[in-house]
């Protein structure tokens, strides 16, 4: 099962699957692209800019319950805290990224013709044609809760590795353990164990309660854009 479930009946994915079904059927399973028409191509590329979302919505719950992975038998190369940080670091690249993936989507559904590079809120939402559109809510919506969390991504992206109080005060134990031979790591071993445990229980509460809400926020905007959708690929059959 994959987190895609909870936005295939939104009015977008209802509206592409059965173009998409049927073209493959037709085309006897080969999803060709030269074999289809305007009205398919549009679709495809369409239902490709939305999957962009959605498989990053997978893959951020996937990181999330990654938090708790860790195996000190597989995952020889890095120590705990070092993987925590690694896990939640992948959190914040792919949480952030959502909006800017649904930016692009706008862009593909209105045939805007942007570059990627330049779908951004000045180009598309402050647009004349979509400013007014019933998705602009839900738009907004996400990009609040998201950019709140940006100007760590960016630290994470340009210059430093994500550090927090809690997280470095575990990171000393486990340099000792590993590289001291002389630390009896055995009689502190439960604590850190427990206040590790502890600290990445919080975060997957934290971080679980962040992509349920910006989810929800998605299923909404979906629900919105799906109207354009066929409104524009109707004038493509």
């Amino acid at each position: 099962m994959t987190y895609m479930d909870q936005f295939k009946d939104t009015s977008l994915f209802s509206t592409l699957t059965p173009v998409l079904r049927d073209y493959i059927i037709r085309s006897n399973y080969s999803m060709n692209r030269d074999l289809m028409n305007i009205h398919e191509e549009y679709c495809a590329d369409t239902f490709t800019y939305a999957t962009n979302i959605t498989d990053c919505i997978d893959q951020t719950y996937h990181a999330i319950e990654m938090l708790s992975g860790y195996r000190r038998n597989i995952h020889k190369s890095i120590n705990r805290p070092d993987y925590v940080t690694f896990m939640i670091e992948n959190f914040y690249m792919r949480f952030t990224s959502i909006y800017d993936r649904m930016l692009r989507l706008l862009n593909q559904v209105f045939e805007l013709g942007l570059p990627e590079r330049e779908c951004r809120d000045n180009t598309i939402v402050k647009n004349g044609n979509i400013r007014t559109k019933s998705f602009v809510s839900a738009l907004n919506k996400a990009n609040k809760l998201i950019s709140t969390h940006r100007a760590n991504r960016n630290k994470i992206a340009h210059s430093q590795t994500h550090t927090e109080d809690e997280l470095n005060s575990l990171k000393p134990f486990y340099h000792l353990r590993d590289n001291d031979v002389s630390f009896d790591h055995k009689k502190y071993a439960h604590l850190y164990k427990t206040m590790t445990d502890d600290f990445v229980k919080q975060k997957k509460e934290k971080f679980t309660e962040l992509l349920d809400t910006l989810v929800l926020y998605v299923k909404e905007f979906f629900d919105n854009v799906g109207k354009y959708v066929l409104e524009i690929a109707s004038k493509k059959k």
